[in-house]
């Protein structure tokens, strides 16, 4: 828990309260390739494409 002050942009109104903040802790990324990619040069590109779907935390 910790606590938040707000104040308002002319200074004149400062309000304070305790606030809990909840991150939720999300899967790993996963990443799977479709075919064989072979880079042998450290500088060269690699082109990758993304297909994602929402998953609620739960």
């Amino acid at each position: 828990m910790c606590m938040l002050t707000v104040t308002d942009d002319c200074g004149v109104l400062t309000e304070s309260d305790a606030v809990t903040i909840a991150v939720p802790i999300m899967q790993p990324l996963a990443v799977t390739v479709q075919s064989d990619v072979t880079v042998y040069c450290p500088e060269t590109s690699v082109q990758l494409f993304n297909a994602s779907a929402r998953r609620d935390p739960g």
